[in-house]
């Protein structure tokens, strides 16, 4: 998923920042039907994107975004 940071996002203030959320989607399909979704997605690196307070390991998403 990728987009612009324009809301309040666990706390955090719009920034505008552009966010790029890796993530993967796990379905159960039942008689050709899908009947489970399960949606993991990095939140960790989000807030790192989007937040001012930096933690002393490199972000590994700065390169794609710039």
């Amino acid at each position: 998923y990728q987009g612009t940071h324009h809301g309040d996002f666990l706390g955090i203030y719009a920034t505008g920042c552009m966010v790029a959320i890796p993530a993967i989607n796990i379905f159960k399909i039942e008689n050709n039907l899908i009947t489970e979704c399960l949606i993991e997605m990095d939140i960790f690196g989000a807030i790192y994107q989007i937040s001012t307070v930096k933690p002393a390991i490199p972000n590994i998403y700065s390169q794609s975004m710039n």
